[in-house]
């Protein structure tokens, strides 16, 4: 089976078609790939991200990137349905609200949702998904990656240092929140596909917080995720926290300190389908990569063979 998706992170740089073998980070990745047969027909690839977490409310932790999956499927004549699933709700303030993104899918192929950041308050915690959500200073367990990796713990120390762990991505887990200036709680690494020409499900970042010393850089999100919120005062933040790439799958970044700061939402997913030669499919908005004509789904429809 030919896999065109290479797990590089942002710092080694991207690879088109063509290249060599693939340049792996010292991280473990867990993305998950597969061959499906449907029936006797031709055989499409395919890359399936799922809408990604949304970001914690009120010094929260990073939204987990969206389930991602690639791989082979052999598709007979006919019509097959194709769902491009929602980013998640920013959680808001102490009332919480975020949400684990939508699925994604492709015919039977289902790629999960991302998990949601964790806010303040009791029912606010991380949530399982695609990749996990991060943890917070007071609901510090991070969510499980489902088909990528787990978000990162949460951290307080007294009297004022409250850190949100980063979310998920596909590379790897997202960090946890640590009593250190300037560290702790990215979001996991996005994965680079050759046919995107892109990054996509990279884990949000989680709040970094400190009335003992004054981080000057956000914790920051995997490529085309949201970063989270920095601040010393509650409810002043000098960095607020940003949403993921729309069909991208990037986790949503985790507010600020404050009762009344509000995470990020999560990024949409995509859905390509791609194959060797001319066109013999209709459906999304096709394109030629190199030797391949690739039908891409930022939205929901069918593809029809």
């Amino acid at each position: 089976m030919l896999n065109l998706n290479y797990n590089i992170i942002g710092a080694l740089g991207k690879s088109g078609i063509g290249a060599g073998p693939d340049i792996q980070p010292t991280t473990t990745t867990t993305t998950t790939t597969t061959t499906t047969t449907a029936a006797s027909g031709l055989t499409f690839y395919y890359l399936v991200v799922a809408g990604a977490g949304g970001g914690g409310g009120n010094a929260g932790g990073g939204g987990g990137a969206g389930g991602y999956l690639s791989g082979s499927i052999n598709l007979a004549a006919g019509t097959y349905p194709v769902k491009v699933g929602a980013g998640g709700a920013a959680g808001q303030g102490n009332s919480g609200g975020a949400t684990n993104g939508e699925t994604s899918s492709l015919h039977t192929l289902i790629a999960e949702g991302g998990g949601r950041g964790a806010g303040n308050g009791p029912g606010n915690e991380a949530y399982n998904g695609g990749s996990g959500g991060g943890g917070q200073y007071g609901n510090q367990t991070p969510g499980a990656g489902l088909q990528g990796n787990s978000g990162g713990t949460g951290f307080f120390a007294s009297p004022d240092i409250l850190r949100g762990g980063g979310g998920g991505g596909a590379v790897n887990a997202g960090e946890n929140g640590v009593n250190t200036i300037n560290v702790g709680g990215t979001g996991g690494q996005a994965i680079f596909n050759n046919i995107l020409n892109d990054y996509v499900a990279g884990g949000g970042g989680g709040c970094r917080q400190s009335t003992t010393y004054t981080d000057t850089v956000a914790a920051s999100g995997g490529i085309n995720a949201g970063r989270g919120g920095r601040s010393t005062v509650a409810g002043s933040p000098l960095t607020d926290p940003t949403a993921g790439t729309a069909n991208r799958g990037g986790g949503g970044g985790g507010a600020a300190w404050g009762g009344t700061e509000n995470g990020r939402t999560g990024g949409s997913g995509i859905v390509l389908v791609y194959y060797s030669g001319s066109q013999v499919a209709t459906g999304g908005t096709v394109s030629n990569v190199g030797i391949y004509t690739v039908h891409t789904f930022n939205s929901t429809g069918t593809l029809t063979i």
